[in-house]
């Protein structure tokens, strides 16, 4: 899994949608970095890396929703970046469960492998 959850790739092709998570996103990002900056004072190793790899996902993923995204090699660059041998990757993105099916099938196009999970509970 990335660490960035719910990276909104593929519910974000359409203004304003996707200039609304961006900006989102950037607010993130100054958390992020102001947590790192906060673990670096503090001499906690283990937090500057936790949130330097957020950090350095969420620039990739910035820059992956900016980008022209009529090819979706990127996404899948970004989201199997250092998972080297494992079986299984993932994201999470609740959105998702509402995009058409059109997308659908891009996502599962990206990939002969893809699987959907659909988590829901009963009142």
């Amino acid at each position: 899994m990335r660490a960035i959850k719910e990276a909104h790739y593929w519910d974000t092709f359409n203004e304003p949608r996707r200039s609304d998570q961006l900006h989102a996103f950037g607010n993130r990002l100054k958390e992020l970095q102001k947590g790192l900056s906060a673990a670096d004072a503090a001499g906690e190793q283990w937090r500057v890396r936790n949130h330097q790899r957020r950090i350095d996902d969420m620039e990739r993923l910035i820059a992956l929703l900016r980008a022209d995204r009529t090819d979706d090699s990127g996404y899948l660059a970004w989201l199997i970046k250092g998972t080297g041998d494992a079986k299984v990757v993932g994201e999470i993105t609740p959105g998702y469960a509402s995009v058409g099916e059109d997308c659908l099938s891009r996502m599962r196009d990206l990939l002969p492998t893809t699987r959907f999970l659909f988590c829901g509970c009963r009142p």
